[in-house]
């Protein structure tokens, strides 16, 4: 869905279709975003000030309908389901402008625990995001260290601030090694499915969240780097035939030797 579009369906909307009676949110400094993709279309509650670290929802808030409201916003998400939504609010609610998410030195050289500028939270929210997605059965979110997770009921509207997710990363005493990814993935290759996992880097992509796409990027690649998932589990994961013939394959270990060894 273009920009165009999806702003024609926020000025087409009824704002009182999900509006719950009971919201008490300040539209003149906060939206909703609609997860379309549920039978029951969910918003959550995102900071205009962090929604602007989407460039897609930073674009369609500068339209002059949109930029001085006076009435509830609600922007839908194309085909977004109310788990990967929650995710990308609070990773938008906490990477705000004013504390964006750093650029990850490529390729990727330690481990993501181990490179400047990602915080504690960061892990948090991959590990929360990656047993959520090894977990999910196609349930309801479970509500995470991070802050992620927490759907809300439908016709209502669930806020994950900074400040919240702040909160619970404190009484939580930080991230552990259980909750920052770990060998989750391999799991989650093997046992599940990454359906969460995907609709969140999908829809960080259609919003342009650039910060939460490196972020999934990045932990993809460590998992390779480091030698937690073989090409043999991402074949079989997504049914790749491996059509290379034995002397190919030699040829190919060959002249990529360089990245059969971890960075040290």
């Amino acid at each position: 869905m273009t920009t165009n579009s999806v702003l024609d369906s926020v000025r087409s909307m009824d704002p009182q279709e999900t509006m719950s009676p009971s919201c008490n949110v300040d539209v003149t400094s906060h939206i909703f975003l609609q997860s379309v993709g549920d039978p029951k279309p969910r918003d959550y509650v995102v900071s205009r000030k962090a929604a602007s670290s989407s460039l897609l929802l930073d674009r369609l808030l500068r339209d002059p309908q949109l930029a001085s409201p006076t009435e509830r916003t609600c922007i839908p998400i194309p085909n977004a389901t109310s788990r990967a939504l929650s995710f990308v609010v609070a990773f938008l609610e906490y990477h705000t402008p004013d504390r964006p998410f750093p650029p990850i030195p490529k390729p990727l050289q330690k481990p993501l625990r181990y490179v400047p500028g990602i915080e504690p939270w960061d892990m948090l929210f991959l590990g929360d995001l990656v047993s959520a997605a090894a977990s999910s059965t196609g349930g309801g979110a479970t509500t995470s260290s991070s802050g992620a997770g927490a759907a809300a009921s439908p016709g209502t509207t669930s806020l994950s601030s900074s400040s919240a997710i702040a909160s619970q990363q404190s009484a939580s005493g930080g991230a552990s090694s259980a909750s920052m990814g770990g060998n989750n993935f391999a799991g989650l290759m093997s046992n599940s499915t990454l359906e969460l996992f995907q609709d969140v880097t999908i829809l960080a992509g259609f919003l342009h969240i650039a910060g939460l796409v490196e972020l999934l990027a990045a932990y993809v690649a460590e998992q390779f780097a480091f030698g937690k998932v073989s090409v043999e589990d991402v074949r079989a994961r997504f049914s790749i035939v491996n059509d290379f013939s034995e002397d190919e394959l030699k040829k190919i270990r060959e002249e990529n030797k360089w990245a059969e060894d971890p960075p040290e």
